[in-house]
């Protein structure tokens, strides 16, 4: 039984020191996906900061698997480091069936979501992704505050037909005016 006593503290060692590799594991493996996803980005051209051209999604060619085939998707890394940004967006809704703009964490996690429905007819969007550091907006603009300096944005428009070449062109024209833009030097 003494032997036995002895080896309690190892064990109860071994067990944290395995529990404590475990949790960071699996607190790490969200951040390092997305890395590795921003990472095909910007060797495909994309900059953080900036919202890229709307792409029409295709299977053998997205980043992220099991994309909508029926989105015309314009996003942008996000790196609040030096900042806070502001995205500002009036839904195209004569263009299309549903609209919606998305902020993740870097971890994956959402914390923004907002579509066509819970936007006024011709009213536009305008939303703060910061750091809680940097100061808050003012009325009217929906504060998103981020954990940690990097994110991901994505807008996602449905087209009501990817087989038509002019509707799909006037959609891309009507996306290209949604801004991403830094609003003001950091504290």
């Amino acid at each position: 039984m003494r032997r036995l006593t002895r080896l309690v503290p190892f064990v109860a060692v071994g067990l944290i020191s395995a529990a404590a590799g475990w949790f960071v594991t699996i607190e790490r493996i969200p951040y390092l996906m997305t890395d590795a996803v921003f990472a095909r980005m910007e060797a495909a051209g994309a900059r953080p900061n900036v919202l890229g051209k709307a792409v029409m999604r295709y299977a053998k060619g997205n980043i992220v698997p099991m994309a909508n085939a029926d989105i015309l998707a314009r996003s942008a890394i996000l790196d609040l480091s030096e900042g806070p940004l502001q995205f500002t967006a009036t839904p195209p809704r004569e263009l299309v069936d549903y609209w919606s703009v998305s902020v993740f964490a870097h971890n994956t996690d959402t914390l923004f979501v907002r579509n066509d429905s819970q936007v006024p007819e011709g009213k536009t969007i305008m939303v703060r992704l910061r750091l809680a550091h940097h100061p808050r907006p003012g009325p009217g603009v929906h504060d998103v505050v981020l954990p940690s300096p990097r994110g991901f944005l994505l807008v996602r428009p449905t087209m009501p037909d990817r087989e038509n070449p002019a509707a799909v062109a006037a959609l891309a024209d009507a996306l290209a005016e949604h801004r991403l833009e830094r609003v003001g030097a950091q504290p």
